[in-house]
């Protein structure tokens, strides 16, 4: 059981990912934590919906909070690929 069954994940306290997915905080540990992670503080909730626990899994299954342009991730591969031809044309 993760995070998404423990009765001390607050549902009404959401932070979205800036590009996907949301993480929830969490009472006990006073973090937002993924719903999928697992802690020794775990209480199951009973009273939450199988629909709402699948919700808040997913949620932070998807969770991504990276705004780094894709531009920068393009330079990084053009410059490790010229490097590479560098290297192996003096090995």
């Amino acid at each position: 059981m993760g995070c998404c069954h423990c009765k001390y994940l607050v549902e009404s306290n959401r932070k979205e990912g800036k590009s996907s997915g949301a993480v929830y905080y969490c009472k006990k540990k006073k973090v937002y934590v993924n719903g999928n992670g697992y802690c020794n503080d775990f209480d199951k909730d009973y009273g939450r919906s199988s629909y709402t626990v699948n919700e808040i899994y997913r949620d932070g299954k998807d969770f991504y909070d990276d705004t780094t342009d894709p531009g920068v991730y393009l330079v990084i591969l053009i410059t490790m690929i010229i490097l590479g031809t560098i290297v192996n044309l003096f090995i």
